[in-house]
């Protein structure tokens, strides 16, 4: 398969939380995937800016529960039992600074 480097691939949001995801479990398939087997995947810029302009309100997110829910639904007792703790979570290896009003993070600059 051969990409048209001169056309602009408008990525849905399933296409690039799939490449976030590869991407944080092996960025070395990632980049095998994308350069070598020339498989059409969102650029790491893509990602990084989907990813700057995300923002995910504070407190509990209800929406998430109940797709775990829906999810477990299917699954044997060992894989139910699972633990989420999140104490801080890096996009990149840079800090952002921003400000949150009224629960929305506001655009960062990157430092």
């Amino acid at each position: 398969m051969s990409l048209n480097t001169n056309s602009r691939i408008k990525w849905s949001a399933e296409d690039i939380t799939s490449a976030i995801a590869l991407r944080s479990i092996s960025p070395k398939a990632y980049r095998y995937l994308r350069n070598i087997k020339k498989m059409p995947l969102p650029c790491a810029t893509t990602l990084n800016n989907w990813g700057a302009t995300f923002s995910i309100p504070p407190g509990i997110l209800t929406d998430v529960l109940h797709i775990m829910k829906e999810k477990e639904q299917n699954l044997c007792t060992e894989d139910k039992l699972t633990v989420l703790t999140f104490d801080e979570l890096y996009i990149s290896k840079k800090k952002t600074k921003g400000v949150w009003t009224k629960g929305v993070w506001t655009k960062g600059v990157w430092t």
